[in-house]
């Protein structure tokens, strides 16, 4: 989809006004923003960008599943994040000197995901101090998150990270029993968890 209609396709308008980081700006500001960012639809196992690669952008997801992964120099895949719609990524970039993606990103499941201009977003930033305490807002909030995300892989055992995950995955406002549909592939949902494979079926067994 060409960049002058990004700002016609409704759904993405929609996701884009309704995200933490464009809540603060206008909708004129939001159109001017889509007019120069991009569309980009990517099937399964096909990979946005590569670990290491100049960062110029950052991402919303529409749809699908995206997964970040860090690579080591033994070739050892570690998987970061799995982001789902709604999920931003990349976004800390923005206001780094010269960046280069950290980790690759690779669709877990056919996705479409907005690649919006790093340079754009940091001039409207600085047309709007109530959009930067929105940032900061957004960042204090993902800094709490990834703190307790630290304390469940270094304090909890295997079967409480897998447990926590399945609630997690539960559908918001459903009560009593329920049924969790794993969309990630076992092995990514493992190497989240920081265990083997083997171990989690093992888990999901009891």
């Amino acid at each position: 989809m060409g960049n002058n209609l990004l700002a016609e396709d409704q759904q993405a308008r929609t996701a884009v006004l309704n995200c933490s980081l464009f809540r603060q700006f206008s909708e004129d500001k939001v159109d001017q923003l889509l007019a120069r960012s991009r569309l980009v639809e990517m099937a399964e196992g096909e990979y946005l960008v590569q670990q290491g690669q100049p960062a110029s952008e950052f991402f919303l997801v529409l749809d699908g599943e995206i997964k970040l992964a860090a690579s080591s120099s033994t070739g050892q895949e570690k998987i970061l994040h799995i982001i789902t719609p709604g999920q931003t990524f990349a976004v800390v970039l923005v206001f780094l000197g010269k960046p280069r993606y950290p980790a690759g990103v690779e669709a877990l499941s056919p996705a479409r995901v907005i690649a919006f201009p790093s340079e754009m977003y940091r001039a409207l930033l600085g047309e709007s101090i109530d959009a930067c305490f929105g940032l900061l807002g957004e960042y204090a909030l993902r800094n709490r998150q990834l703190v307790a995300e630290i304390e469940a892989l270094t304090l909890y055992n295997a079967t409480f990270r897998v447990v926590q995950y399945l609630i997690k995955e539960i559908p918001e406002g459903q009560s009593g029993a329920a049924s969790v549909n794993l969309k990630a592939p076992k092995n990514v949902i493992a190497s989240r968890l920081a265990i083997t494979p083997e171990t989690l079926s093992r888990i999901l067994s009891k």
